[in-house]
């Protein structure tokens, strides 16, 4: 048990010193930037930054150290390591008044000055034409996007925390739609947002879908899937939780604190006394 930090990274609408530097936020492929209200994409509070900027990387390690510092923290949960949507989920579509079969430039990022430059000196050549069809410059911002994690990750685990981040589905998955191979990512705890609703999918998905991130990472990073309660009626929530101990997770993440009712609680709280007798009786049998 213990009580980690919830820390915004790529997307930081909440803060105060990004808006004073323009040229931090994230570009599309139609030269749009994130700084922008009217630019950004889908909602107002998309305010995504570069990756590859050293100020916004000192700006955020700067972040990881402030909360490091509150006392009897376990660990700093990074969300938002990621771009803006390239392909949202498939139930939104209709939600936005988009078909995104096809790559759009208008959600395709980043292609500030920094980006360019550093995949010309890595490569001699600037991205093709048809950027979808370019496995190099996909590459790059993945490693971008992973290399950005590693590194709060290693200034976390510098001051004796544990860093865990949360994620889209799977690696495959998460490059596809928001340019986020989280199978690159050094982390100690991935919460795969399996969301079956936004997908348009049933329950038994997001268990098959936990276990093919596991399958994705080899078993590298131990997984505590993250599910959606207002998809789940608290007269179900006992069994799907039980679903998911089948797929050998690590834990069990519950999205949100603010969508939780009085009954998912009460329902929570039988079952977990339900697993601490079960625990109990395995250690008697077993001595």
């Amino acid at each position: 048990m213990g009580v980690y930090a919830w820390l915004w990274a790529l997307n930081r609408p909440a803060d105060a010193e990004p808006p004073q530097h323009p040229d931090w936020f994230a570009v599309n492929a139609a030269g749009k930037s994130c700084h922008r209200q009217e630019n950004r994409p889908f909602v107002s509070y998309y305010q995504f930054l570069c990756p590859n900027r050293e100020e916004v990387r000192h700006h955020l390690l700067r972040e990881v150290r402030r909360l490091a510092a509150i006392p009897g923290i376990s660990g700093i949960q990074a969300d938002y390591i990621r771009m803006p949507d390239a392909t949202l989920p498939r139930h939104l579509w209709d939600y936005y008044g988009l078909d995104m079969s096809t790559p759009s430039p208008k959600y395709d990022y980043c292609y500030c000055a920094v980006c360019l430059d550093k995949f010309r000196r890595l490569y001699g050549r600037c991205p093709l034409a048809a950027p979808a069809e370019d496995k190099e410059w996909l590459d790059f911002r993945l490693n971008s996007v992973a290399d950005f994690y590693n590194m709060l990750a290693e200034e976390t685990r510098n001051h004796h925390l544990r860093s865990a981040c949360a994620v889209f589905p799977t690696p495959t998955l998460a490059a596809e739609m928001v340019r986020q191979d989280w199978g690159r990512f050094h982390t100690d705890l991935a919460l795969p947002m399996v969301y079956h609703s936004f997908y348009d999918e049933d329950d038994a998905w997001a268990v098959d879908i936990t276990r093919r991130a596991a399958l994705e990472t080899d078993g590298r990073i131990p997984l505590a899937p993250g599910l959606h309660l207002p998809d789940i009626p608290p007269d179900e929530l006992a069994a799907r939780l039980n679903d998911f101990l089948t797929t050998g997770c690590h834990g069990i993440a519950l999205y949100s604190d603010a969508e939780i009712t009085a009954e998912h609680l009460r329902v929570l709280q039988q079952w977990m006394a339900e697993q601490r007798y079960r625990i109990r009786q395995d250690a008697r049998h077993n001595r």
